[in-house]
């Protein structure tokens, strides 16, 4: 009872949008569009289309069995989070919380959607690696939430290429749209 009097002061500091959160069915043509619309906003992106989303978190996937979030706007996906929990149900993580690039109403109705889902399954923490992006949320918008910090060590990625200007852009995380999915970490989640 306490939590949820806790988690309705934190709801009521999040700005209420009007976008609705759904659970999607799998991953259509309209994650292309979304993926494309990220490419050409965020100057790091990984080739996160459809097929892509699939191979990551379809039945042959060691993720299998993730719940889709998403916000449309009529037909056009305007942004998704993938969820996945332990198997003892005691950690939900995000794997992946992509948005149109700049939408943050967007974001913080997903990062609402993740708080109710995992609600819902009685989950006791809720994980996520947040590396801030155009495509991601935004840090106070987590902290709003209820989401900790739990180390200020920024996170850094291995990159390299020959192209020094590309080098530059790629070795600074800032530039990244990139999630706990897309590490090869997150397929150890039990």
């Amino acid at each position: 009872m306490g939590l949820r009097a806790v988690d309705r002061a934190l709801m009521a500091t999040i700005p209420v949008d009007q976008l609705r959160v759904e659970v999607l069915e799998g991953f259509d043509e309209t994650f292309d569009e979304l993926f494309e619309s990220v490419a050409a906003g965020v100057p790091c992106v990984l080739e996160k289309d459809a097929a892509f989303l699939r191979w990551r978190y379809g039945p042959s996937s060691p993720q299998s069995g993730v719940t889709v979030l998403g916000v449309r706007e009529g037909e056009t996906l305007l942004g998704y989070a993938v969820l996945n929990s332990t198997a003892d149900g005691d950690i939900g993580y995000v794997l992946d919380l992509t948005t149109r690039p700049w939408r943050r109403d967007v974001a913080r109705a997903l990062l609402r959607g993740v708080v109710h889902h995992f609600r819902r399954l009685r989950v006791h923490s809720v994980r996520y690696r947040l590396v801030q992006a155009p495509s991601s949320p935004q840090l106070n918008d987590l902290r709003r939430l209820g989401f900790l910090l739990w180390s200020k060590r920024r996170s850094s990625l291995l990159v390299k290429f020959t192209d020094s200007a590309l080098h530059e852009t790629a070795k600074d995380v800032a530039h990244w749209s990139y999630s706990y999915g897309d590490a090869e970490g997150s397929f150890w989640i039990t």
